[in-house]
């Protein structure tokens, strides 16, 4: 069969400019087989594009329903502002707002009344929580009276009823929250409470619509157990805790919505740590209206994110999300208003094989294995960033072979694709932030390799090959990296995660286990990874390899090892030149994501109460994390140096790792922080910050 036969075509038009990933999904997506509540909604139609500052002429789009896309830059002076943007509203007819405003120029434009806001009488700093499944119910979420400490919850996906200060979805406050569990509880707070009822009519869980929400219905959620580790407390056990600190939580839309790869969370996460922020400020304003003009103001703020993708640029000069959070703590040290800060996992990809990295000298190329399961019913993705010594743009040509074809590489320009085959198109990403940071990238696509919707546009399973070939005159540094890939419905397994084949990567030792980048050699530890080809290095998901975030991996408890699928970041070898390609080489810090071997994951909330589950992962440790800055801003404020001064997320997390990682009692190997082990821990250790009920055995 021949391959790369199509001709480099532009997917950018005038008008109508889509992000790679959209101009895919459009094509290949009908939105009439995503349909939602009742068979009216439409799934979501969007541009990731529009992140990057591309506008969309809204004339183009024919269908109401469909979508206006986000923009984060200023369409006069083309720089990144945040805030003067069109709200994203997504597909679902009865979820969007229907007087159809999509901007929001000032905060205002977008808030309730201040009356409407709820009095937060001895709150002194704010934990928000982004993620899906969050039991407003839950009692760790309580006061000492059984009213709720969450101020306010947005959710993205639930039928609009804002009466028009919202893009979509709807909002609730603490008042309303506490009225709906004194309903559902016998009239009284501390009664005992119809957690089902309570949740179906908040529309928490919703049995009806074919993609509604329904974690919360089984035993085990994420977001209950990101928000327990996070801000639940036993008010009788952390009575300073509970009284002091508020949350903020928004819900995100099902999975469904903003794909399988995440093509669309982008979008989701910006609107969402906006939303926290203002609403933050709101709520200062509403309990402090005696505060004086120009004088410090906000309650300070840390947000766990524990979201992300494992492809994308991996630098804070090109990605849209530093750039996002680069501007919006600029603007509050502007307005003197206090930290807003932001804490998101590594990422479980040590060993998923989805991260290569190669040097090609000039007039060579190398192939790389890229293996597509059987049964796959999701997209797959893999990004590709060139760069190299001359910082000027590389001349690298790729072509794609089909497991039973052949390929001559070929160079596009940017904004065009080509079609290796039906159901495989090959991008090269347009940017004035890539050339300008001397990078090419492009993005290769395939359909799935099974499929019950659209059976005409799938692609042989097996062993593709990426041939990459240098053009220019010095050498290129190569990076691949395979785009994150979950089924769409969260106990789904139909989405089987493409992976690099590689004969070079050791996946098991001699002992028949699974290495994890690190290894004791009898006397200190040593990095057992490749140097080039698939490696475990790097792995560190693309929305937190940059220094606007604190970054955080997992280790487990009884013995202080690094969480095997805990991501690696490039450590040492991110030295030098690497340094611009790579700004964050390692984690802030580590928090437990596992008790220990014959206990693997921590105990947290489960769905309801009186469940509680083991669940293991870094969005746990991240969880964990925040919870620790909240503490730090609690000791800050109550310390005397000041309710102005709260430090950033890292200012508390690595001092509290590097005095954790001293007075630790870790048996060997591992006793000591070394320099193999930092690439994945970070500045160190940082014990488990929330008090349990029963402690498990062995535990130091």
């Amino acid at each position: 069969m021949a391959a790369n036969t199509g001709e480099w075509r532009p997917y950018v038009t005038p008008g109508l400019k889509l992000s790679a990933y959209a101009h895919w999904w459009l094509e290949h997506n009908e939105p009439a087989e995503m349909a939602g509540r009742g068979g009216g909604g439409m799934r979501l139609l969007a541009s990731t594009a529009a992140i990057l500052g591309i506008e969309w002429d809204a004339d183009k789009i024919k269908n109401d329903n469909t979508m206006v896309p986000l923009s984060l830059r200023d369409p006069e002076t083309r720089k990144f502002t945040i805030r003067k943007f069109p709200i994203l509203p997504i597909g679902l007819q009865d979820s969007l707002n229907p007087d159809k405003q999509t901007t929001f120029g000032n905060p205002e434009d977008w808030l309730p009344d201040s009356e409407r806001l709820p009095q937060a009488k001895g709150i002194e700093a704010i934990v928000g929580i982004i993620d899906i499944d969050i039991p407003l119910a839950h009692r760790c979420l309580r006061n000492r009276e059984g009213g709720s400490r969450v101020l306010a919850s947005w959710q993205m996906e639930h039928v609009f009823e804002q009466k028009g200060y919202l893009p979509y979805g709807r909002e609730i406050y603490r008042d309303q929250i506490d009225e709906l569990l004194k309903k559902h509880s016998g009239g009284r707070l501390l009664g005992r409470s119809d957690e089902d009822a309570f949740n179906r009519e908040l529309g928490l869980v919703d049995m009806k619509a074919p993609f509604g929400p329904r974690g919360l219905a089984g035993r085990f959620a994420h977001g209950s157990h990101v928000i327990d580790l996070a801000a639940g407390c036993n008010p009788e056990t952390e009575p300073e805790f509970s009284e002091k600190v508020g949350i903020i939580s928004v819900t995100l839309p099902g999975r469904w919505l903003f794909g399988d790869s995440g093509e669309f969370l982008e979008l989701f996460m910006v609107v969402a740590l906006q939303r926290i922020a203002d609403l933050s400020d709101a709520f200062w304003r509403r309990n402090h209206p005696e505060a004086k003009p120009g004088a410090k103001s906000g309650y300070p703020t840390v947000v766990n994110l524990s979201f992300g993708r494992q492809a994308g640029a991996k630098s804070d000069q090109i990605d849209q999300l530093p750039k996002f959070l680069a501007c919006l703590q600029k603007e509050r040290r502007d307005e003197k208003k206090s930290q807003f800060q932001v804490v998101m996992p590594a990422g479980n990809d040590n060993q998923s094989r989805v991260n290569a990295e190669y040097h090609i000298a000039p007039g060579q190329q190398c192939v790389v294995g890229w293996r597509l399961q059987p049964g796959d019913q999701s997209d797959n993705y893999v990004e590709i960033w060139a760069r190299n010594a001359k910082k000027t743009v590389p001349e690298l040509a790729i072509a794609i072979a089909a497991p039973s074809g052949e390929a001559d590489p070929t160079i596009g320009e940017p904004g065009t694709a080509f079609d290796v085959r039906s159901g495989v198109r090959v991008y090269r990403l347009h940017g004035e932030d890539i050339a300008a940071r001397g990078r090419l990238s492009y993005l290769v696509c395939t359909c799935p390799t099974e499929s019950q919707r659209r059976p005409y546009d799938v692609v042989p399973s097996g062993l593709w090959r990426i041939v990459l070939r240098n053009c220019g005159k010095t050498h290129c540094r190569v990076r691949l990296s395979i785009q994150t890939d979950q089924s769409v419905l969260p106990a789904g397994g139909l989405g089987r995660r493409s992976y690099f084949d590689d004969s070079t990567y050791v996946r098991f030792d001699e002992c028949g286990r699974e290495p994890d980048g690190s290894r004791f050699d009898g006397k200190t530890w040593v990095v057992s990874d490749n140097r080039w080809g698939t490696t475990r290095h790097g792995t560190l998901n693309a929305s937190v390899a940059h220094k606007k975030v604190s970054t955080v991996g997992g280790y487990r408890l009884s013995d202080g090892a690094p969480a095997p699928y805990s991501s690696t970041g490039v450590g040492l070898r991110g030295k030098g030149s690497a340094e611009v390609e790579y700004p964050r080489r390692a984690p802030t810090a580590s928090l437990p994501s596992e008790d220990g071997i014959a206990h693997p994951g921590l105990l947290a909330a489960g769905a309801s109460d009186g469940v509680r589950v083991p669940v293991s992962g870094t969005s746990f440790a991240s969880a964990l994390a925040t919870r620790r800055v909240a503490q730090g801003f609690l000791a800050t404020l109550s310390s005397g140096d000041g309710s102005q001064k709260p430090k950033t997320s890292s200012s508390y997390l690595y001092p509290s790792a590097t005095r954790d990682e001293r007075k630790a009692r870790f048996g060997p190997p591992y006793t000591v922080l070394e320099n193999a082990l930092i690439d994945r821990l970070g500045g160190g250790r940082i014990r488990h910050p929330k008090p349990g009920p029963v402690p498990r055995f062995g535990h130091r």
